[in-house]
């Protein structure tokens, strides 16, 4: 058993968390730091433990896939509008209609893959 390949899996940095909502590495900083994250501080890194991570989300109503990783679990804006082919108005008006679970990352809205899937194929 390698000890330092479990706690990989439960600590998060603010990398991954930026890579999991597609956002920058500063906003993902100001998320853990202003936000209900229980977060480990050491010298100028920042850790956050799945479990923290994970009660956030469920904090949040944030629906994502029960998966090992959390890669491509969020939509964007863009990509909402690309696959319905609908104008920037329009995506802003269904995000307003409350169909599916998005959470609010400052200015930037991302929206649960698996909410936004599960009403698409309704």
């Amino acid at each position: 058993m390698n000890i330092v390949n479990d706690w990989e899996k439960q600590i998060l940095t603010a990398q991954d968390i930026a890579r999991i909502f597609k956002c920058g590495k500063n906003l993902a900083y100001k998320i853990i730091e202003s936000d209900d994250m229980n977060a480990v501080r050491i010298g100028s890194t920042i850790r956050v433990s799945m479990k923290s991570f994970n009660e956030w989300i469920d904090n949040k109503g944030f629906l994502l896939n029960n998966e090992e990783t959390f890669d491509n679990q969020v939509y964007t804006l863009e990509e909402i509008k690309d696959i319905l082919k609908i104008g920037r108005n329009s995506s802003y008006n269904l995000l307003n209609e409350n169909n599916f679970k998005i959470i609010k990352l400052g200015k930037i809205v991302r929206i649960s893959k698996k909410s936004f899937d599960n009403w698409l194929n309704k």
